[in-house]
């Protein structure tokens, strides 16, 4: 499976909590429902994405915080 940069940065944050282990599932899983990820956890992934991309993210919008749940949508976002 190919990886692109931005999907890369993505995976490092969840594999540096979660291990190696996660890449075999990283895109079928929503992070929320799972309990990989929680609200604080949101927060700190929002400004890892922040420094590492550059980018604002808004986490007051309803539809930020829903593409927090999966992977593509956390890509999709920084994109």
């Amino acid at each position: 499976m190919e990886i692109s940069q931005v999907e890369k940065i993505v995976a490092q944050f969840f594999i540096e909590r979660e291990g190696d282990e996660i890449m075999k599932v990283i895109k079928k899983i929503d992070f929320v429902d799972e309990g990989i990820i929680d609200s604080l956890d949101i927060v700190s992934l929002a400004e890892y994405l922040q420094i590492k991309f550059n980018k604002k993210i808004d986490i007051t919008k309803y539809e930020t915080l829903q593409a927090f749940h999966s992977f593509n949508d956390i890509v999709k976002l920084v994109s």
